[in-house]
């Protein structure tokens, strides 16, 4: 995984720095943010949601 969001809304440590996540329960949406993207970021990104 790149980014692990846990129940808590805490995000995983080891994830890349430019990396991160904007979580908006209201609308059931999370966001994925990449800052300073570069070309080398592109790519095709999946979210998988474990049932709770």
């Amino acid at each position: 995984y790149l980014l692990y969001i846990f129940p808590s809304g805490a995000m995983s440590e080891d994830r890349p720095p430019r990396f991160t996540a904007e979580i908006n329960k209201d609308n059931k949406q999370v966001d994925l943010k990449i800052s300073s993207a570069v070309e080398t970021d592109s790519a095709m990104y999946y979210c998988a949601l474990v049932p709770t």
